[in-house]
């Protein structure tokens, strides 16, 4: 039966194993003659589920007995192309060692992303342990799926990824990929992006510059292609490029990026883009639900990711949530007398640092707060992009009257 085992000196993320017999060396269907250590019981909790978990502590490597089995080792898993038409199939190839011999290498693939029936395709062996099968074309807009399992003169085995929960996955876009939506629609619970860690190329993505990282605004650029859903992303430029000197409202075309996930936001980075004009009218920003985002609603908000936001008439009743640290957050909620609230963030080159307790005051009333949607340390927030996004301030590198008054 399973058991949940935490050893910090045990890795299982090495894309080279530097010794497969090595116990620290941990993978799927690896064998031990015995493992042993210490018994404790923790607070678990993951996005479905918080609870009581009991696990057991190995305190060494000598708490994990000899290695009596050892599966193949797949690693460099990639689909080629990156982003089919629906006449093109798709290569995936993969790497895959043992230290006997393998016997053999099946490619699994499941046309959608909740379908679990998976068609089986013999991988071909090649030069340097890679092994190679191909995926027939398939519809404009499917998500394809898949994973590969190899066995060794053994009969150990081992799933480059748990067959029901696969994060191996390409989407079928013809006319390549044009929207931001194309990289942050996400077949996954988690959000992610099924690019992430991929570097894209041939994109032709063209989006409004909302937020930029000048002095007067906030600390990165943001894009978005008008109000649809998951139509923002958080850029940042790659070499030779000026994109973190351009202006809001600045329209630019995105050829090339490398998508990433940093605390649960799917960002573009290394971005080559073009100037192509600027004085474009911004999208208003959208009104969300306060409750969606004090209780975390991600089924909601999520689409919402990385655009601007606002909350409408709402008071400030925690100037400070961190006391007696100060890290430029307070809360803010439509009922003054309240206690819990949404999180407004300071990530801004304009906000200046104790904003929250220098210039607001407790229960203070806003018209609007507006901001980049974003997530982080377990929560969705709002993270005003300059001072003007939060009512009765500005954003002039100057304190405001209404600034000035509060600190007299």
């Amino acid at each position: 039966f399973p058991v949940t085992i935490f050893a910090p000196f045990l890795s299982s993320t090495a894309n080279t194993p530097p010794n497969l017999n090595a116990p620290v060396f941990v993978q799927q269907g690896k064998k031990f003659a015995y493992v042993r250590g210490v018994i404790t019981e923790t607070n678990f909790a993951t996005g479905a589920s918080i609870g009581v978990r009991y696990m057991l502590i190995p305190l060494d490597t000598n708490d994990l007995g000899p290695v009596l089995a050892i599966p193949p080792f797949v690693d460099s898993i990639a689909n080629t192309p990156t982003v089919p038409n629906d006449s093109q199939g798709v290569t995936i190839n993969a790497k895959i060692t043992d230290d006997g011999t393998v016997t053999s290498a099946t490619l699994y693939y499941a046309v959608g992303a909740n379908n679990f029936n998976f068609t089986a395709v013999p991988m071909t062996a090649g030069a340097n342990n890679l092994y190679s099968a191909t995926i027939p074309a398939q519809p404009n807009g499917s998500f394809v799926k898949y994973y590969v399992r190899a066995v060794d003169n053994e009969g150990s085995f081992y799933n480059s990824q748990d067959s029901l929960n696969v994060r191996s996955i390409y989407k079928v876009i013809n006319g390549g990929i044009t929207r931001i939506s194309d990289i942050q629609v996400s077949p996954f619970m988690d959000g992610a992006s099924i690019y992430e860690g991929k570097t894209l190329t041939g994109l032709g993505i063209r989006a409004t510059i909302v937020a930029s990282a000048q002095s007067n605004d906030f600390s990165s650029v943001v894009l978005q292609q008008g109000n649809a859903p998951f139509s923002g992303i958080i850029a940042f430029p790659g070499l030779n490029n000026d994109l973190d000197t351009r202006l809001r409202g600045d329209s630019i075309l995105i050829t090339a990026a490398r998508v990433v996930e940093t605390n649960a936001v799917t960002q573009l980075q290394d971005v080559t883009a073009t100037w192509i004009s600027s004085g474009r009218p911004l999208p208003t920003p959208i009104a969300v639900a306060f409750d969606s985002v004090r209780l975390n609603r991600s089924a909601h908000l999520e689409q919402f990711e990385s655009m601007i936001v606002r909350i409408d008439t709402c008071f400030a009743i925690n100037l400070n949530p961190n006391t007696p640290q100060n890290f430029n957050r307070f809360l803010v909620n439509p009922d003054s007398t309240s206690t819990v609230g949404v999180r407004i963030e300071d990530e801004s080159n304009d906000i200046p640092a104790n904003f929250n307790t220098d210039s607001l005051v407790l229960k203070q009333k806003f018209n609007f707060i507006r901001g980049v949607l974003g997530f982080g340390f377990g929560n969705w927030r709002i993270l005003p992009r300059n001072r003007g996004d939060i009512q009765g301030f500005s954003k002039i590198g100057r304190a405001s009257c209404r600034e000035r008054v509060l600190r007299l």
